[in-house]
């Protein structure tokens, strides 16, 4: 039994031994913490801190930061910030090594040296430096509040004391104190003054957090306030990097214009004359697009257009039922002579002896065959008559690029960086830049190169845009509230990349075949729409046929006459019913159940303008869809911020 008393004793002994490091182990604090402030008669703050503090290799490793606020709202409610200039830096009274970075709230002083590790021990930083623009004017007195430690440090304090030492021969009107957390009014200090001197001396430990402010009134004229110039200086310095980012904003919209107005504008129109034929061949569905490079008066109308002309050559026959348009394709064989979209067409439809008819059990079809449409016609079109010029928004955007690293470099402080790199406002910005960017670009696809707005088509564009603004308005009144510059780069970065986003998205002219082209179709315009004596006074002008009435109605439903081109044809049929039999007209591509000859030409001009309408109606309206969519305070002054360790 003594044997193994004497083990337990042993083992008892051991692990006091083992255990003992761990309890005797110094924490890290800040013994004593030392502030000396001279204030001189133009407003500047001399300070001097001086900090003993043990380190223990956890949150002290290499040295301590101090940081320090600059930035302030003045009196008229614009953000500024103070100067500062470090004087001098030691540790154990001799030099050492820092660095200053700045923040959106002011400064960091990194002490210390990255490749050095401190030993765990006590060492004594000082610090000095100065800064302006600290003292508060008014009209019947100045003041001067000041945050002696900062409520951001991460250390227990054991002793702080402030000494204020104001120009000779001033007396202050009232000297206060606020101790505690941030808001905290607590009077855990005592305060002394002796002629132009003020101690402040904190009376218990502070912790991690709390904070010292004090306030002085000071009578007017014991600080001269600065003169107009003095001022004029600190408000350029203000607004210097509003002022460049709103300048680069203005000269690169202009920039941006101006090469729109000398690149991106259609040539102008030349002499328009009549012609009875389309410039180039074309089809009536891309005569259509090509009017303005989209399809212009309703995409369904050139659809139509091209069905009817398949028809005219005899590719298809059309049927106009009570349910719908019906169209049966002749021949299986395909056609090499036949224009992309209505060889597109034809490949969708049923083999020969098969109907394929327009109406809601068929919707999904009916857009099956409008998108392969519309892709050949924009494939085909889009770029052969238009110069979309990308290498003036590339190099637009290259320029808009480089004009923003320069302002980025010329008004660096109080930027904040992710990773060290990249600007965290630049970051929220090209965000933002991506909803608004992806709003232009679908409405450039609906405008240039797609069917009709839909009414989701358009929320999608407006919700985009709307949820840009939101991010740019979060950034711009909360997120970044307090920072003087990131706010200036917040804007200036989306407004530049917009820039480039419009420009590319309007940026282009027609080429000198597209304006001829372009030309070409208006004088067919002119032609189908003219008067018949005025058609009949053109030299080489065909007579009105039912031939070449048929031949030029597709083109006449997508360049929006077709009503009036039948009314001509109409009238040669009146005519030739006054002499003889053969006034008749029955297309053969053609037919209306229960009806034999057309009794008007018009008849045909009336349907061509009901079947876009009628093809359009039997799709499922969007509602039918069945997706899911789915003064006075701890930390109210100047100064502060805290200490830390890394």
């Amino acid at each position: 039994m003594a044997t193994i008393g004497r083990m337990l004793a042993g083992l008892a002994c051991a692990g006091v031994l083992l255990t003992s490091p761990l309890s005797l182990r110094a924490e890290e604090r800040i013994h004593v913490y030392e502030v000396d402030i001279a204030v001189a008669e133009d407003g500047n703050l001399e300070i001097a801190e001086h900090i003993h503090i043990t380190a223990e290799g956890e949150q002290i490793v290499h040295g301590i930061d101090r940081e320090i606020p600059l930035a302030f709202i003045t009196a008229d409610g614009h953000r500024a910030r103070s100067h500062l200039t470090v004087l001098d830096i030691q540790r154990d009274g001799e030099p050492e090594h820092y660095e200053v970075f700045e923040n959106n709230r002011g400064a960091v002083i990194r002490i210390g040296t990255s490749g050095v590790k401190l030993t765990p021990d006590d060492y004594l930083y000082s610090i000095q430096y100065q800064v302006n623009r600290i003292i508060n004017h008014s009209a019947e007195h100045d003041r001067l509040i000041w945050n002696v430690n900062g409520n951001e440090g991460r250390f227990p304090i054991d002793s702080l004391s402030a000494r204020v030492t104001l120009p000779e021969g001033a007396a202050p009107l009232g000297v206060y104190v606020h101790t505690g957390a941030l808001t905290e009014h607590g009077k855990d200090a005592v305060i002394s003054t002796f002629g132009n001197v003020i101690t402040f001396e904190t009376t218990r430990t502070f912790l991690p957090g709390q904070n010292m402010t004090f306030e002085i009134l000071l009578p007017k004229g014991v600080i001269q306030p600065p003169d107009e110039a003095t001022l004029a200086d600190w408000k350029a310095g203000d607004y210097a990097s509003t002022s460049s980012a709103a300048m680069t904003a203005g000269w690169s919209a202009l920039l941006a214009l101006f090469l729109w107005f000398v690149l991106g504008r259609d040539p102008r129109p030349g002499v328009i004359v009549p012609r009875w034929d389309p410039p180039n061949g074309m089809s009536p569905g891309r005569v259509h697009y090509s009017i303005s490079r989209n399809f212009a008066t309703g995409f369904w109308t050139a659809f139509s257009a091209s069905i009817i002309d398949l028809a005219i050559k005899g590719k298809v026959v059309l049927e106009d039922l009570a349910d719908g348009i019906s169209v049966r394709r002749i021949f299986d064989a395909d056609d090499s002579a036949l224009p992309n979209e209505q060889a597109a067409i034809l490949r969708m439809l049923p083999p020969s002896g098969d109907s394929f008819r327009f109406n809601g059990d068929h919707a999904a079809r009916t857009l099956r065959l409008a998108d392969e449409f519309c892709d050949a016609v924009a494939t085909d079109i889009g770029h052969t008559f238009y110069k979309p010029k990308r290498w003036v928004w590339i190099s637009f955007g290259l320029l808009m690029f480089f004009a923003l690293l320069g302002h980025e470099m010329s008004f660096s402080i109080g930027v904040e960086y992710l990773d060290g790199w990249l600007p965290d406002h630049c970051l929220a910005a090209l965000v933002a830049w991506v909803f608004a960017a992806y709003a232009v670009g679908k409405w450039r696809k609906l405008l240039f190169s797609s069917q009709r707005a839909s009414t989701k088509d358009l929320i999608v564009v407006l919700l985009s845009l709307f949820v840009a603004a939101a991010i740019l308005l979060l950034f711009t009144l909360l997120v970044y509230a307090d920072a003087p510059v990131s706010r200036d780069g917040l804007w200036l970065t989306f407004s530049l990349a917009m820039l480039t986003t419009l420009l590319w998205a309007f940026i282009g002219r027609l080429s000198r075949k597209g304006r001829e082209v372009m030309d070409g179709i208006d004088g067919l315009r002119l032609y189908l729409e003219l008067a018949e004596k005025d058609r009949m006074a053109l030299a080489g002008a065909p007579a009105i046929s039912p031939a070449h009435y048929e031949t030029l109605l597709p083109y006449a439903i997508a360049l929006g006459v077709e009503k009036a081109w039948s009314n001509h044809f109409e009238a040669v049929l009146a005519e030739a019913r006054s002499t003889d039999a053969s006034g008749t007209y029955h297309p053969l591509w053609y037919s209306e159940p229960g009806t034999g000859a057309l009794a008007r030409a018009a008849e045909l001009g009336e349907f061509s303008s009901r079947m876009a309408a009628s093809i359009e109606r039997s799709l499922p309206r969007e509602s039918e869809s069945d997706g899911t969519d789915s003064v006075g305070s701890s930390g109210s002054g100047r100064g502060g911020g805290g200490i830390g360790g890394w």
